[in-house]
């Protein structure tokens, strides 16, 4: 037992420590991100952030500004918040119905669950095996060759070569 208790605590420490690397990861990356943020909005698209727009461009109706990533951040985030809450509102509430289902629903009584037989007089004793034992005669009647007729007059073959021959023919009387 103690065994199993330290196991048991290896593993939630390991799982503590991979959740500290993770957050120190997450927290290195937005110290990164938070140092070139200032970087990033300065630089445009014309090279050096003090490049003024050319008159071509000017006289083409180009745009003289760059997007604002702050803005476009926060949006992308609200949105991403959204759609988290919308998720965790549809989990909430399937876990309530559900929970409130169950609630609402009747015991069965001992009637409704107890087996039925029917009355007497029993035809059948096993008809699972007698379904099968019928369905095992059909099957090799259809499959195999044999003779009909007891003078040998009319023959069954299999229904497989009987399709294959007569695909292609009509199947009606010819006069």
């Amino acid at each position: 037992m103690p065994d199993e208790m330290a196991q048991g605590n290896t593993k939630r420490q390991r799982h503590g420590f991979s959740l500290w690397r993770l957050l120190v990861l997450t927290g290195v990356v937005a110290g990164i991100a938070a140092l070139f943020r200032g970087e990033i909005s300065k630089t445009s698209g014309r090279g050096s952030p003090g490049t003024p727009p050319s008159t071509e461009a000017l006289n083409a109706g180009h745009e003289t500004e760059d997007i604002d990533t702050i803005d476009v951040s926060l949006i992308l985030a609200g949105m991403a918040a959204t759609t988290a809450i919308v998720v965790g509102i549809v989990f909430w509430m399937t876990w309530r119905f559900d929970i409130s289902r169950h609630e609402t629903m009747s015991r069965l009584t001992p009637a409704e669950t107890a087996r039925v037989v029917p009355p007497a007089p029993h035809l059948q004793r096993n008809p699972f095996a007698d379904l099968a034992r019928v369905q095992s005669r059909e099957t090799r009647l259809l499959t195999s060759y044999g003779w009909i007729s007891a003078d040998h007059s009319l023959a069954r073959i299999p229904i497989d070569r009987a399709m294959a021959l007569s695909v292609g023919k009509s199947l009606d009387a010819s006069p």
